[in-house]
C-alpha cells in the first residue's frame, strides 16, 4: 500500500478519533495500531472506533476530506 496514502489516513484519523485515541494511534508498516487498555472492554472500543475508521478511510479514498 502507498505510504503517502496511509500517512494521509493517519493524519485524518488523528483529527477524527475520540480524544483518548488521537494521540495513541500509530502507523507500523501497513497497519494502524491503537492500544486499548486492559481495563477497557475491547468489544465496546471496537464498536466505537471501527465505524469512524471505516468512514475516514472511505473519505480519504474518495478525496472528500478537507
Amino acid at each position: 500500500m502507498n505510504a503517502d496514502y496511509l500517512n494521509k489516513v493517519l493524519i485524518y484519523l488523528q483529527q477524527e478519533l475520540p480524544q483518548e485515541y488521537r494521540e495513541q494511534i500509530r502507523l507500523t508498516g501497513e497497519k494502524f495500531i491503537i492500544p486499548v487498555s486492559d481495563t477497557s472492554n475491547f468489544q465496546s472500543v471496537y464498536e466505537l472506533l471501527h465505524p469512524i475508521i471505516v468512514n475516514c478511510t472511505n473519505r480519504v479514498r474518495s478525496r472528500d476530506m478537507d
